[in-house]
C-alpha cells in the first residue's frame, strides 16, 4: 500500500512538473492526489459537523478503511466472494508476545505533560506522584516523549530516573520519531491510539495541516494538531518531505523540522534556488510569514502557509522571536507563535471586501472581557475575549458565526472560506471562541500581530 502511494505521489508530482515548466505551487500537487483518489470526498464541506451522514456514508469515509483487494488486481470491488483488505484480522499484538526492552520510570515529584517538548507548550495533564511512564523516545532540549495514563505528551527529564524493563508492551508503544508536515486528504478521525477501535478525539476535515512526530509501523502517524497528541493513518495524508525530497533532491533532507518562523519586509521574490540567477516561481506580499526548513549562506529555504516551496534571500525577512498572532487574510487562517514555535492554527474570517482588516505589523493595545463591539448605529455586539490591535480592530470570538451556520445559511460559514469577501468582518479578526480562549490569557499587552495577504 505505502509502495503505491508513492508511485501514485511520483507520477502526479511529475505531471504538474510538467505542466508548469518548474518547482512551483505544492498546494497543487496536494490538490492533485485528491482529484486522483475515489477515497476523497466533495470539498464542499468546510467542516466534518457541516455535513450530515447516513450509516453507509460514514462507512464510505471512514478513514482506515484500506483499498480493497478487489482494485488491486482489477476486479470488481463489490465482488462478495472476495475478501477486503480491511476484513483481515491484522494483529497488533504478536500471538506469541515477544519481549521488548523499554524504559520506565515512577514519577517522584508534580510533573506538567506537554503538547511539545517546550514549557511554552499547552498543558496535556498534571502528572502525580509514583504515575508510571514508560519512554517512547528523547526528542530534544531535555525531554522525552512519553505515555503515561493513556495519554502521550513531552516531559522534561530532570530529576527523572529510568529503569530498564524488559516485558510486553503494545505495539502502539514501539514509535520511531519522524519529523514531518502533512497535509490530509479526506475527511479524517483524530484518534487516542493507533487503531481503528481507538477513541475519537476530533475529525479533521480535508486539507488540515499536521505536525508528525513519529510513525508506527502499522502505517499510523503520531500528530500534534493545537495542543493535542493522536494519531491518524498516514494512507490519508501527503507528506510535505516526501514532496520536498521528491522536488528537491539535491538538498538530501531526511527530517522536516520548522527552523525558524520569519516576515518579508518588503515585495520579496520566491525562487527556485538559493541565488538571484534561478527562476522567480511568485512575488511574497509585504509582511507575508514564512517558515523556515533550512538555510543556505544568505538564503532561507521556506515553506508559505499556501505550501509554496522555494527560496528567499534573508536581507528582505526578520525572525518571529517573541510572542506573535499571525493572520493570513489569503488562506483565512490565523495562526500563534510563542517564542517562534507555533502553539495554534485555526480558521478565521477576517474584513469584508468593503471593510477590510488593514495589513501590516501591529501592537496589542488593550485586552477586553466580556464587553460589546459597537459602531453606535448598526450593531452591538458581545464578545467574551478580545484583543485590540489597530485602532478599532481586534482578534474576538464570534459566536453568531455559528447562529448563521445552524440556521443553515451555506453561503456563511462558521470560518474560513471565500465567504469572506461578501460575509466578512467590520475589520476584525473573527476566531472560533475554543481558539481566542486558549490564546487571549497568553497575549500581553505589547505583543505583535501580523496581518498579511
Amino acid at each position: 500500500m505505502k509502495k503505491n502511494r508513492k508511485l501514485l505521489m511520483a507520477y502526479l508530482l511529475a505531471s504538474s512538473m510538467l505542466i508548469s515548466g518548474c518547482k512551483r505551487d505544492v498546494l497543487d500537487i496536494f490538490k492533485s492526489v485528491k482529484a486522483e483518489t475515489n477515497k476523497t470526498p466533495s470539498t464542499t464541506a468546510t467542516t466534518p459537523s457541516e455535513i450530515q451522514l447516513t450509516e453507509n456514508d460514514l462507512k464510505s469515509f471512514e478513514e482506515e478503511q484500506l483499498p480493497s483487494i478487489e482494485i488491486m488486481v482489477e476486479e470488481s470491488p463489490n465482488d462478495n466472494n472476495k475478501q477486503s483488505v480491511e476484513e483481515v484480522d491484522i494483529q497488533t499484538e504478536p500471538s506469541e508476545n515477544p519481549t521488548y526492552t523499554y524504559e520506565s520510570c515512577k514519577i517522584t515529584e508534580e510533573k506538567e505533560l506537554k503538547s511539545g517538548p517546550n514549557s511554552v507548550y499547552p498543558t496535556i495533564k498534571n502528572l502525580e506522584i509514583n504515575d508510571q511512564a514508560i519512554k517512547i523516545f528523547t526528542a530534544e532540549n531535555g525531554w522525552d516523549l512519553v505515555k503515561c495514563n493513556n495519554f502521550i505528551g513531552y516531559i522534561k527529564n530532570d530529576s527523572i530516573s529510568y529503569q530498564i524493563e524488559k516485558t510486553y508492551v503494545p505495539q502502539e508503544y514501539l514509535l520511531t520519531k519522524h519529523n514531518d508536515i502533512v497535509v490530509t486528504t479526506t475527511i479524517l478521525n483524530f484518534r487516542n491510539a493507533p487503531n481503528t477501535d481507538a477513541e475519537i478525539i476530533q475529525t479533521f476535515n480535508i486539507e488540515t495541516e499536521l505536525q508528525v512526530i513519529a510513525t508506527v509501523d502499522n502505517g499510523w502517524l503520531l500528530v500534534q494538531y493545537n495542543g493535542q497528541i493522536g494519531f491518524v493513518h498516514g494512507d490519508y495524508t501527503i507528506s510535505v518531505l516526501e514532496t520536498i525530497q521528491s522536488l528537491y533532491p539535491e538538498l538530501s533532507l531526511e527530517s522536516l523540522e520548522v527552523k525558524d518562523i520569519v516576515y518579508t519586509t518588503s515585495m520579496l521574490r520566491l525562487r527556485s534556488g538559493a541565488g538571484i540567477e534561478f527562476e522567480e516561481l511568485l512575488m511574497l506580499e509585504k509582511y507575508e510569514s514564512l517558515r523556515v526548513l533550512g538555510e543556505f549562506n544568505d538564503w532561507y529555504f521556506v515553506l508559505t502557509n499556501e505550501r509554496n516551496l522555494g527560496f528567499v534571500s534573508k536581507e528582505y525577512t526578520k525572525k518571529i522571536e517573541e510572542n506573535c498572532i499571525v493572520v493570513d487574510k489569503s488562506c483565512q487562517q490565523l495562526y500563534y507563535y510563542d517564542n517562534g514555535k507555533q502553539i495554534y492554527t485555526t480558521e478565521v474570517t477576517t474584513g469584508k471586501d468593503s471593510t477590510p482588516s488593514d495589513t501590516g505589523l501591529f501592537k496589542v493595545w488593550r485586552k477586553d472581557e466580556d464587553t460589546y463591539l459597537t459602531d453606535g448605529k448598526t450593531y452591538n455586539s458581545h464578545v467574551d475575549f478580545c484583543l485590540y490591535y489597530n485602532a478599532g480592530e481586534a482578534v474576538h470570538d464570534a459566536d453568531w458565526r455559528y447562529m448563521f451556520y445552524v440556521q443553515n445559511q451555506p453561503e456563511r460559514k462558521k470560518f474560513g472560506s471565500e465567504q469572506y469577501h461578501t460575509y466578512g468582518s467590520h475589520g476584525c479578526i473573527n476566531t472560533p471562541h475554543e481558539i481566542v480562549e486558549k490564546i487571549f490569557p497568553e497575549v500581553e499587552v505589547g505583543d505583535k500581530v501580523l496581518v498579511h495577504k
